[in-house]
């Protein structure tokens, strides 16, 4: 393996770790409000926005595996922008078939995740920066109607030219 391997893997085994606590603390606990959905899938659903877009995606691997500028961006320091990134794009246009549906439950899972990091004092930018990913998530509007915009775009999509001027506008929309 290479270095950004060997990267990869460490830094998604952090944020595994960290998952993994959160779920065990939760059990522990009999804390049944942090289980809105199957525990499995809410694992899964970290784990996607942990590893596939934090680390793989958005990360600075690739330039720098030792992370030697702070180019990793971990589940206990991401902050809102990273966030509001992942479900109101990258999600929506990386995997299949997303649904409103699926937008809430991350948002739900999000603010029982966060609160979970913020009061064991895991996060790492403090409360301020985590009160702010809560409060923002709260308004769960916003990323409805990006995907119902989105939606909208792909029955477009055999009117390549219109198709392509309405997503180059939806992917630059300051929202």
């Amino acid at each position: 393996m290479n270095n950004v391997e060997d990267a990869k893997i460490k830094w998604i085994n952090y944020n595994n770790n960290i998952i993994s606590r959160f779920f065990s603390d939760s059990k522990e606990s009999n804390d049944k409000k942090n289980f809105l959905l199957n525990p499995d899938k809410q694992i899964e659903m970290l784990n996607l926005f942990s590893s596939r877009y934090l680390i793989e995606y958005q990360s600075d691997l690739e330039e720098d595996p030792d992370n030697m500028d702070d180019g990793i961006i971990t589940i206990d320091t991401v902050t809102w922008i990273y966030i509001q990134s992942f479900l109101g794009r990258w999600y929506i246009q990386e995997i299949d078939g997303v649904t409103e549906e699926d937008i809430k439950n991350f948002i739900k899972l999000f603010l029982i995740f966060f609160t979970y990091l913020r009061d064991n004092k895991i996060y790492k930018r403090g409360k301020t920066q985590v009160n702010k990913i809560l409060k923002k998530l709260e308004n769960e509007r916003k990323f409805i109607k990006r995907i119902k915009d989105y939606i909208k775009i792909q029955k477009e999509k055999d009117k390549e030219e219109k198709y392509h001027d309405l997503l180059n506008e939806w992917e630059l929309d300051e929202w």
